[in-house]
């Protein structure tokens, strides 16, 4: 069964008033058939209860007392907000603890991100043939209102049926272009960093046939990230081939390092000669990377990203609640007079909050954003001493170690953007650690 948790991640479209979504049908429907099939080991940790109730209470006092504060502030709705956060992440966390309980299942797991990426491929490529050629029109426009994951307040960007018929970039099953690189990005380039460095046969048999498999997966990744055209996607590009460059120069067999090398430097080598070669690239790297920040989106989103810093700042421990209104008076220079502010935020009295990193920071601040921090890290320092243990034989152990180190680097990155963290996605993989870390740790002590 693990394998098809990933692939029905991808799914992120909301039904039923944006309250449900089918991986959270699936979770749903398989907690509910084990409850009734006798399987209640549901345990929450006393502290952790104590903990999130306090929490929920700080929050309905923040949310009260803005709503007293700003006027057109719904401080209920926006309660009710962090409540369904608060709800999505611990059914999604029940669901990994109750689903995988063996090394196999983690395994299949892994297996299955895999599933999740050629779906992801499938989705892409179909939609850049699209956009060079004009086919597949239909399928297109079907899987976009049928499957396509949408911003309520953008509506116009889905009227053709997918956002790509609308605004030629691909999007994926995402509501925009960001969402869907940081989705492979973040969910790709960990994992097949981590196999390459610790060469874990994971499909097949022979190593060499593995390694060849997760260059493939990894080059096909790159090009689906930049066709994205998303200048966060760009980033995680830049950082995943940094990363592979290290693990390179750092392996000790001397036929991998130079099987790995001669083949990315074949593929950098024709990169260079596509890029000076046309015109059409080079115009697209200047647009996506230089004069982006130029425009009135780049302006925005960075005088609001700078704006979340300065609320945090002013309001570090509690942060300021599920609130919107406080960006108005905190964004950070002259971009209330550009003309996308005007027209878009004002208008709507909605402002987007464009750093999920600056985002929960503001909303939250330190209070709730210190024991997930506190929680991870005692997670990553307990795999680094099973990791380093006399009876560690398993080269899974270090391949989710690595994994995890990866994921939080390219998972912290990429909030400078939206990435829509409380997508199952990333709930599944951020706590796919902590039950790997048990069942592999559970593993080890038998062995003593």
């Amino acid at each position: 069964m693990p394998f098809f948790f990933m692939p029905l991640s991808l799914f992120t479209k909301e039904y039923i008033s944006g309250v449900l979504t089918l991986p959270l049908i699936l979770i749903c429907s398989i907690l509910i058939f084990r409850f009734f099939k006798g399987e209640r080991n549901f345990y929450i940790h006393p502290y952790v209860a104590c903990l999130v109730s306090v929490l929920v209470l700080i929050q309905a006092i923040i949310n009260y007392h803005a709503g007293h504060k700003f006027i057109d502030y719904d401080s209920w709705k926006h309660f009710f907000q962090f409540i369904k956060i608060v709800i999505l992440v611990f059914i999604n966390y029940f669901f990994i603890r109750q689903t995988i309980t063996t090394r196999k299942h983690i395994i299949q797991f892994l297996q299955g991100t895999f599933i999740f990426l050629g779906m992801a491929f499938l989705v892409g490529f179909m939609q850049e043939i699209y956009l060079k050629t004009g086919q597949l029109t239909g399928l297109i426009s079907f899987i976009g209102r049928s499957l396509e994951a949408q911003w309520p307040k953008t509506s116009s960007f889905y009227q053709k049926g997918s956002y790509v018929q609308t605004i030629p970039r691909i999007n994926g099953l995402s509501q925009e272009p960001s969402i869907f690189a940081s989705q492979i990005g973040v969910l790709s380039f960990p994992l097949l960093l981590s196999l390459i460095k610790n060469q874990f046969n994971l499909f097949f048999k022979s190593p060499k046939k593995n390694i060849a498999f997760y260059i493939v997966v990894f080059l096909l990744t790159t090009l689906l990230s930049i066709l994205i055209k998303s200048t966060s996607g760009l980033i995680l590009v830049v950082l995943a081939w940094g990363f592979l460059f290290l693990i390179i120069f750092n392996n000790k067999n001397k036929k991998v390092q130079l099987t790995i090398f001669s083949t990315l430097m074949l593929a950098l080598i024709a990169l260079i000669f596509i890029y000076f070669g046309n015109p059409r690239i080079q115009s697209f790297l200047n647009e996506y990377l230089v004069q982006k920040l130029q425009n009135n989106s780049g302006v925005n989103r960075t005088a609001i990203s700078l704006g979340l810093f300065k609320i945090f700042l002013h309001h570090p421990i509690f942060g300021v609640g599920f609130s919107g209104p406080y960006l108005f008076y905190a964004t950070i220079g002259n971009v209330k007079n550009n003309p996308e502010f005007i027209t878009f935020f004002l208008a709507d009295k909605y402002l987007p909050q464009l750093s999920e990193l600056g985002q929960y920071l503001a909303n939250y601040g330190l209070i709730v954003i210190a024991p997930v921090l506190y929680y991870f890290g005692k997670i990553k320092i307990n795999f680094l001493q099973l990791n380093r243990h006399k009876l560690t034989k398993d080269k899974l152990i270090p391949v989710i170690n690595d994994m995890m180190t990866y994921f939080f680097i390219f998972f912290i990155i990429s909030q400078i953007s939206v990435i829509r963290t409380v997508n199952s996605c990333y709930l599944f993989t951020l706590f796919l650690f902590p039950t790997a870390l048990a069942i592999l740790k559970k593993q080890t002590a038998l062995k003593e």
